[in-house]
């Protein structure tokens, strides 16, 4: 079976002083090509924190996020190694189906 997207043992935990929030605790999930998906949970259950994480907007404390055979996680680690100022912008494009290819470019103001 082909996946659109997996989370393999995702965690993410923030940290508030001396407090840590674990928002997510070791998710695993398969998404097959062409399946439509709910998430539905209570209030703080981690559904926008699963989600920020599938979307590249986040970097999981552990964890893979697949997105059709690519781990953008790690990609979007590095896109944040490449950015180290304020005013740098990254951009992540997605061409052809959802998370088929994904290019990075780093538009960087020069101000």
């Amino acid at each position: 079976m082909k996946y659109a997207a997996r989370l393999i043992e995702l965690t993410k935990h923030y940290y508030l002083g001396d407090v840590v929030v674990k928002a997510l605790r070791g998710v695993s999930l398969d998404i097959p090509e062409g399946d439509f998906l709910a998430i539905m949970g209570s209030s703080g259950s981690g559904k926008s924190t699963m989600l920020n994480l599938l979307g590249g907007l986040s970097v999981p404390t552990a964890g893979r996020v697949v997105i059709n055979g690519t781990d953008i996680a790690q990609a979007v680690a590095y896109c944040r190694q490449l950015v180290t100022r304020p005013n740098d912008t990254v951009l992540i494009l997605a061409s052809g189906r959802a998370g088929a290819q994904i290019r990075f470019a780093v538009a960087v103001d020069v101000r």
